[in-house]
């Protein structure tokens, strides 16, 4: 039997309603035909962030989540938005690459800042030693968001994420965890071609492919399945989120290189200046510091 992405179960989970609204799903069977849910109701600072459906009353044991974290903005606040839902155990895959010294330290800052306890950092440094991508070979030129066109850039890492799933499933093994949180994106909605098109294990399918490999690989019995609930959000909308979540952003790291300050060229610095600005909030990482010669 062929298989069926449209099949799959759910791959986001319960945001806050006054955070995302989906008007136009129920005439597209669940979707819009552009693909994508809308975000055009994002909540006001004053506003309070409703409790998602389904949370558990005092008392009530909740279900675990790993939630894999990074140490940038996505996956901060996917940690953040997680606790509303779950009792969370947080993932850190060490992989040897530019600036995995300083993602290490900001998820180190971030579980305590959250006051996460549950933590696990997987040392996976021989990916980076396989080569093939520019974050992980200092061998080779890592290109300047103005030179990236449509096809897939050298800081793409082929494995990258499969792995990292995979140590988390192995993880939710052990703990008895019934979801794994990812913080991916399809769509920064920044200039340039969508994240997802140029990280292809973004797309919504690997994470519906994935569940399914899960289903076949683990017990029947076993509930364990990967949830992407930014999947459908931009990096604007993602930011806004984490600013009513009281998300330290001082404390995350998106820059694909290792610097006292953000290289302001990769990718990952251009869509996280974008995210930003179009949320009309400074990103602190790019605030002078207090007391700094001119």
């Amino acid at each position: 039997m062929l298989f069926n992405p449209g099949h799959t179960a759910k791959i986001v989970l319960s945001l806050p309603e006054a955070v995302v609204d989906k008007p136009d799903a129920a005439r597209h069977g669940g979707r819009r035909a552009a693909g994508r849910w809308t975000a055009n109701r994002l909540p006001r600072a004053s506003q309070r962030i409703d409790r998602p459906k389904g949370r558990v009353s005092a008392g009530t044991t909740m279900d675990k989540a790993i939630v894999l974290v990074s140490g940038g903005v996505n996956s901060a606040v996917a940690a953040a938005v997680s606790r509303e839902q779950y009792e969370v155990h947080l993932l850190h895959v060490a992989w040897g690459h530019r600036a995995a010294e300083r993602e290490k330290a900001c998820f180190e800052q971030l579980a305590g800042q959250l006051r996460i306890e549950r933590k696990l950092v997987v040392d996976m440094a021989w990916l980076a030693s396989c080569g093939g991508n520019s974050r992980g070979s200092r061998r080779l030129p890592m290109e300047d968001v103005s030179a990236l066109g449509s096809e897939t850039p050298s800081t793409f890492v082929l494995g990258l994420v499969p792995v990292m799933l995979g140590a988390a499933a192995a993880w939710a093994g052990s703990l008895g965890a019934k979801r794994i949180i990812i913080g991916t994106s399809e769509d920064h909605h920044v200039p340039g071609p969508a994240i997802s098109q140029l990280y292809p294990d973004y797309r919504r399918e690997f994470v519906q492919t994935f569940n399914l490999m899960l289903e076949y690989g683990k017990s029947p019995r076993r509930e364990l399945l990967v949830e992407a609930p930014f999947a459908e959000l931009n990096r604007r909308e993602v930011v806004l989120l984490g600013r009513r979540l009281k998300v330290p952003f001082e404390k995350t790291w998106s820059c694909y290189r290792n610097a006292d300050e953000p290289c302001a060229k990769c990718l990952a610095c251009a869509t996280r200046a974008a995210g930003f600005l179009r949320a009309g909030i400074p990103d602190p990482l790019m605030l002078e510091p207090a007391g700094k010669e001119a």
